[in-house]
């Protein structure tokens, strides 16, 4: 079953006619449409209405009484919201997206209809205050990146953060001269990204070594960044010579690698 698709603003967006969109015109149509919608069945496995709203940044607080939150629908703000408002709609729906740098139209229109849009961005919200860059997927999921995790580079040096956008439908994120792609970024902070890449790179190495080998480069180490294990011991275990490191070995690699031990080998 297809996602039901709610717009809220001004005008009909046309990408959003291709996804059967209901236009909705005002605060209480939205509220209306919400509690038309039928009850979530759990036994079933149903995919959930979305609504997105574009309405002015300004507007009084809504007056009906709030109705219970619906597990079945959720919101993605194209415009600024205001904060009365704001809270008001979290109540009712699931999950809201709101004040955040957006893909372009097209692009989100392209990311909402893909079958594999919970591995794409929509949007992000730069938190300068906790130095953290929070990101919506399109499966309205979330997830939280500190700014350090972006370290400068030679060429593009440090991310701009008040130049923060999201890009190529979803898989690039771009902060100036500054570009982190979505899939490396999932394959860091989501687990089940992660193992879910493992099984499709099937020419892939799935050796301990060959994870170990993975996540030094991706941390920007050396092998003789391992003291008191010797450059040429991480080259053997890398190239699958040696068994099974044991444990003291195994503490000194997470430790420098900041990941548990036993975390290795699931990259």
């Amino acid at each position: 079953m297809k996602d039901r698709l709610f717009i809220f603003g001004p005008g009909v967006l046309k990408p959003y006619r291709n996804l059967g969109a209901q236009w909705i015109h005002s605060p209480e149509d939205a509220l209306d449409a919400v509690a038309q919608e039928p009850p979530v069945r759990r036994e079933l496995t149903l995919q959930e209405p979305q609504v997105l709203y574009g309405g002015a940044a300004v507007a009084p607080p809504l007056s009906p009484p709030a109705p219970a939150r619906r597990a079945d629908c959720r919101l993605l703000a194209l415009e600024p919201v205001a904060p009365p408002r704001l809270a008001f709609l979290r109540h009712v729906f699931k999950s809201v997206i709101a004040d955040a740098e957006l893909l372009d139209l097209n692009e989100l229109w392209e990311v909402l209809d893909s079958p594999n849009k919970r591995d794409l961005f929509v949007g992000g919200v730069p938190d300068r205050e906790d130095h953290a860059l929070i990101l919506y997927r399109g499966d309205f999921t979330s997830m939280v990146v500190p700014f350090e995790w972006f370290e400068p580079r030679p060429e593009a040096g440090a991310p701009d953060w008040a130049r923060f956008q999201v890009t190529d439908y979803g898989q690039t994120l771009r902060m100036g001269e500054y570009e982190a792609a979505a899939d490396a970024i999932l394959y860091e902070f989501d687990p089940v990204f992660r193992r879910e890449a493992k099984t499709r790179l099937f020419e892939a190495d799935d050796s301990f070594g060959a994870a170990l080998r993975r996540l030094r480069i991706q941390r920007g180490l050396r092998q003789s960044d391992f003291f008191p294990i010797s450059a040429k011991e991480v080259a053997r275990i890398e190239r699958g010579e040696v068994g099974s490191p044991r444990r003291s070995t195994m503490l000194i690699l997470g430790e420098r690698l900041g990941v548990a031990p036993e975390e290795i080998a699931s990259y």
